[in-house]
């Protein structure tokens, strides 16, 4: 498992919780999302945007299930 999806799963209490969460989701999920999504809608760059944004949603969502 990955090293900061560990943390973020240890962290003592919510606020290191939001602080582990938000630099997954900075540094990690958002540059591969938007990687990933704009590379496939590379002709449609408003709705590119939109997907990246909703499967950014999702996934905090789903880390906040953990």
């Amino acid at each position: 498992m990955h090293t900061l999806l560990q943390q973020f799963l240890d962290a003592a209490g919510p606020a290191e919780e939001d602080n582990r969460l938000n630099e997954l989701i900075e540094s990690h999920a958002r540059p591969l999302i938007r990687r990933v999504i704009g590379s496939r809608l590379r002709d449609l760059p408003g709705e590119a945007d939109d997907v990246s944004a909703e499967a950014q949603m999702e996934l905090l969502l789903w880390l906040r299930r953990m």
